[in-house]
């Protein structure tokens, strides 16, 4: 009953044209405009504070900033969501890399409005953020890219990070994501071998011996691309690591936890009362087996 009152496809035609199409094309085509248009004007931009011109063309151009961002989110999302439901298709692909090739655009402007914010005083950015309605709306957001900068190699580098990334972290990124995309999983079903992808691959039956043979399928399955993965996932961990190291990062959880708003004691406190309580949950991970 619910399966026929709740489709199990996506309607994505309803947010966005098909990625194949001339509209979907010329929308690409538009964001990489804007993104251009704005990281030229960010560039040439001043630092935030002193200077009441600058301090009118970032205020004018963050809400500019915050659509394009909101756009960047949308259409990364949407193609995300026609390679998961067709991971073999090349066309989906090229989209990704497409967009992808656009990030760098969007660390210049990034990395320009957080050192602008870095060089601000405190009372500078105050007197800033109540100057204008937007701006006291979007205080929280203001104040964690403030913060960022904190975690960015000097300009020059961060720019070249980011071009670097293009082919380097995010194209690991996306190898990982096509090679575990295009896996198929071979098993038993109603007496016939068919071709499952890895989310399809059923754990949870209430059979034992049907669990134990999905486990065994899909063990293979993996393990004939499991040096590419691991490849893969050792270049996307080793180039977090060098950006690391070059911050001067003694803690690879730093940046980590500054992303997610968390501290250290908060995290370790979680983990401790994981391992004080795990054991509760054993007889039942053990009968689930």
């Amino acid at each position: 009953m619910n399966a026929a009152r709740h489709p199990q496809v996506w309607d994505l035609d309803s947010i966005l044209p098909h990625p194949e199409s001339p509209e979907f094309g010329r929308i690409v085509d538009d964001y990489r405009a804007r993104l251009s248009r704005l990281a030229d004007e960010t560039d040439r931009l001043g630092p935030i504070g002193p200077d009441p011109a600058a301090n009118a063309a970032w205020t004018r151009l963050l809400p500019e900033y915050e659509s394009v961002e909101s756009l960047a989110g949308d259409l990364g999302s949407f193609i995300g969501c026609h390679s998961a439901a067709d991971a073999g298709n090349r066309a989906f692909r090229q989209v990704e890399a497409k967009l992808s090739a656009l990030d760098p655009l969007r660390e210049r402007i990034a990395t320009s409005l957080e050192f602008a914010l870095q060089s601000a005083s405190p009372a500078q950015l105050e007197a800033w953020i109540a100057s204008h309605p937007w701006l006291t709306a979007n205080r929280f957001f203001i104040e964690q890219r403030r913060k960022n900068a904190s975690l960015r190699l000097p300009k020059p580098e961060e720019t070249l990070a980011a071009d670097l990334a293009v082919d380097g972290i995010h194209a690991w990124g996306r190898l990982f994501d096509r090679l575990s995309g295009d896996l198929r999983i071979t098993v038993m079903e109603k007496g016939e071998l068919v071709q499952k992808s890895p989310s399809q691959v059923r754990f949870d039956s209430p059979e034992r011996s049907v669990r134990e043979n999905n486990f065994h399928a899909a063990d293979k399955a993996w393990k004939t691309i499991a040096d590419s993965c691991a490849d893969a996932l050792n270049h996307l961990a080793g180039t977090r690591l060098t950006l690391y190291r070059r911050l001067g990062l003694k803690d690879h959880l730093d940046v980590p936890l500054h992303r997610n708003r968390l501290r250290r004691e908060t995290l370790e406190t979680m983990w401790r009362v994981v391992s004080e309580r795990r054991k509760c949950l054993l007889p039942y991970l053990s009968a689930k087996a």
